[in-house]
């Protein structure tokens, strides 16, 4: 007796080949690209050629036809390169690396929309492209060279030349990339329509939804389940404890003594626990780094210049939300710089500069707080356009000292911009605002440093942790609240009485700290966003913060000092209380609010 049985592959198998294609190939164009500077390596187009043999053949596995094919047609052209049948120059790497694109395109789409999505679209041009030059050797498009083979034929018709020498010059140029109609009277195509959708594909058993995935090392996951081992003892130790103070067995002075060592034991053990869970979050930062060199390879050659990319760092493991948070953010500002801040080559000579400019991406970690640079040596930000631009807004008056920093910080402001026309690439000033917004999002900031001819440099500061953060904050209070700061940003606390506070005019406060002179405001009328005279008494303290190269003085009631706190996202309605970017509930219960630096120095 015959059975059949009809076997599905699991959403989460499928989903997880799809994320572990999607590393591989972003690697893929770093290494490309890598090609462009260093020139053919054997190596490195050998790597390059068993990726997509791999892939070509999984993808039919799980019925992916069309990134089969476009595989299968890439593979060919790394196997014609490692053959020495074809050579290797830019315009062939720039050929496999929108053909890699397209692939991880297709693979997103799939991910998103699943095995039924409609990819024909998506792969018809950069495969035909690609077949084009492996049956001619020409890089271009191939609509084009294809349409001037057509009118070729359509002249030898013309002509009335036999069907038999037409069939030797179509086998001549192997037009593959379509079906060549021999009929005078109609049109020729070029065009390539292929449905990817069939009765015979591989069924997907799909979950409920969809959800993200990640991949997490055995040994981090060892390591998580050795101390919750660890943690059952402890809860033991507690029991224990409990049990002999109910029945009386043990003396108060030894009991206290043995519930610190037991509580400072759990202390440590959380500390661990906390440290192992992050660690299994984290993923290299090397994976949002790879698509770097390619963006602006991709302005380079869109635009005529000549642009190196220098990263560092890319080692660095970071929580995977923050890189789903730097992403956007990162591929904007990177793109700004190939596009607007580094200069055409005639440009740059007549600045005497190397007619290659260059952006230069790193990262690291310091204190818990990820650091991440991305630096241009082109033009610099013009900061004349850009104060014009905010003085047409009314973000600053035109009497205004010309501050450099303040200037700066109003190109994170809705609509500013500098860009005398509108690109399809990417405009400095435009969007930076939303920039902005998501480092808030996720408790960040930016810095930013330019010099005229010299280049600009941003630094993004996010948290290494981007959901339940634990860190280190400031805490202070003022009259009936309590503000948490960050500590790198408190500068120094001062009596009220070891300093002179002057009034102006009734127009405000100033002291002069370090022959700086800084205005003085009450810390929780700035947060609170109101304006009360200032009344200060001999027992407030003077707070001094400084943050992007500026001081403020703010008075407040009482400093509680240093405390370890965690950090909730705290959602509140728009345009209230724009300086506060979270909050913590302290050990005695009480919610105390969490403060942004870029807000309050706004």
């Amino acid at each position: 007796m015959e059975s059949s049985q009809n076997y599905a592959v699991s959403n989460e198998i499928f989903v997880g080949f799809i994320d572990e294609a999607l590393d591989d190939l972003n690697l893929v164009i770093s290494k490309l690209l890598s090609l462009k500077d260093s020139g053919y390596s054997e190596s490195t187009v050998q790597s390059l050629f068993r990726v997509f043999h791999s892939i070509k053949g999984n993808a039919a596995y799980f019925s992916l036809f069309a990134i089969k094919d476009l595989s299968h047609s890439i593979e060919q052209v790394f196997d014609g390169l490692r053959a020495g049948k074809m050579p290797l120059d830019n315009s062939v790497v720039d050929l496999l690396v929108a053909g890699t694109t397209v692939v991880i395109d297709v693979f997103q789409l799939y991910r998103n929309e699943g095995i039924q999505a409609s990819v024909a679209e998506l792969t018809a041009g950069v495969e035909g492209d690609i077949r084009l030059f492996l049956s001619t050797g020409i890089c271009g498009n191939h609509s084009k060279v294809a349409n001037s083979y057509t009118d070729f034929v359509n002249d030898l018709l013309s002509l009335e030349k036999t069907p038999e020498l037409l069939g030797t010059l179509i086998e001549k140029y192997q037009l593959r990339a379509g079906n060549l109609s021999l009929e005078k009277k109609d049109a020729p195509s070029i065009a390539r329509e292929r449905s990817v959708v069939g009765p015979d594909k591989l069924p997907i058993k799909k979950s409920a939804e969809s959800k993200k995935t990640m991949r997490i090392s055995e040994e981090s996951v060892d390591k998580f389940l050795e101390y919750v081992g660890e943690l059952v003892i402890v809860e033991d130790m507690y029991s224990n404890l409990t049990a002999r103070a109910k029945a009386g067995t043990i003396e108060r002075i030894a009991l206290v003594q043995e519930l610190r060592k037991t509580t400072e034991t759990f202390s440590v053990l959380s500390r661990d626990l906390q440290k192992s869970i992050m660690e299994i979050r984290k993923v290299s930062i090397g994976q949002l780094f790879q698509r770097m060199p390619k963006i602006v390879n991709d302005v380079a050659v869109a635009t005529g210049k000549k642009i190196v990319t220098v990263v560092t760092g890319e080692e660095l493991r970071i929580d995977k939300t923050i890189i789903e948070k730097l992403e956007a953010p990162l591929i904007h500002m990177v793109r700004n710089a190939a596009d607007h801040g580094i200069e055409l080559p005639e440009v740059r000579r007549e600045k005497l500069k190397s007619e290659e400019g260059s952006i230069s991406l790193s990262a690291k970690e310091v204190n818990g707080v990820v650091h991440i640079e991305i630096s241009d040596d082109g033009a610099g930000l013009n900061l004349i356009a850009l104060r014009k631009k905010a003085i047409s807004l009314g973000i600053i008056r035109e009497s205004d000292h010309f501050d450099q920093q303040k200037i700066i910080t109003t190109m994170f402001q809705s609509g500013v911009s500098t860009a005398e026309s509108v690109s399809d690439i990417s405009g400095r000033g435009v969007g930076m605002d939303v920039v902005k917004q998501n480092l808030d999002e996720a408790g960040g900031e930016i810095e930013t440093e330019t010099m005229a001819e010299r280049g600009t440099t941003f630094t993004l500061k996010i948290p290494a942790v981007a959901t339940t953060q634990i860190i280190h904050g400031f805490v202070v209070r003022t009259d009936t609240e309590r503000f948490i700061l960050p500590l790198d940003a408190v500068e120094a606390t001062i009596s009220v009485r070891g300093i002179n506070i002057e009034s102006v005019n009734g127009k405000g406060h100033i002291l002069t700290f370090k022959d700086e002179v800084l205005s003085v405001e009450r810390l929780s009328d700035i947060v609170d966003q109101t304006s009360r005279p200032l009344d200060v008494v001999s027992t407030d303290t003077i707070l001094i913060l400084h943050h992007q190269m500026q001081r403020r003085a703010f008075v407040v009631t009482a400093v509680d000092g240093i405390r370890q706190v965690v950090k909730k996202k705290l959602d509140l309605p728009p345009n209230s209380m724009k300086s506060v970017t979270g909050a913590a509930i302290m050990g005695d219960g009480i919610v105390s609010l969490v403060l942004n630096m870029d807000n309050l120095f706004l």
